[in-house]
């Protein structure tokens, strides 16, 4: 992967509406390093959540066979398999 591709962001799930409103979605920021997962709350108000610095252990953007996340109020768990 080249530098550049390092420094962008990268949508790892992204779900919208029949009217391309987004309701959910993971995003891995390269720029600030740092991963956001965003979603629609019961009053359909668009809440996101930025997971940074020692509550992402380590964002790296390598070819991943695997990636399982799992989210706490308080930080973000990652785990990857690697080819």
């Amino acid at each position: 992967m080249s530098a550049k591709s390092l420094k962008e962001v990268w949508s790892i799930i992204y779900i919208d509406d029949f009217d391309e409103q987004a309701q959910f979605g993971v995003r891995m920021n390269g720029r600030e390093q740092q991963i956001e997962v965003y979603f629609r709350n019961f009053n359909y108000e668009l809440k996101t959540i930025v997971f940074a610095g020692d509550a992402v252990a380590e964002v790296s953007f390598v070819e991943v066979l695997f990636i399982g996340l799992l989210v706490t109020k308080t930080k973000l768990l990652r785990y990857s398999s690697y080819f």
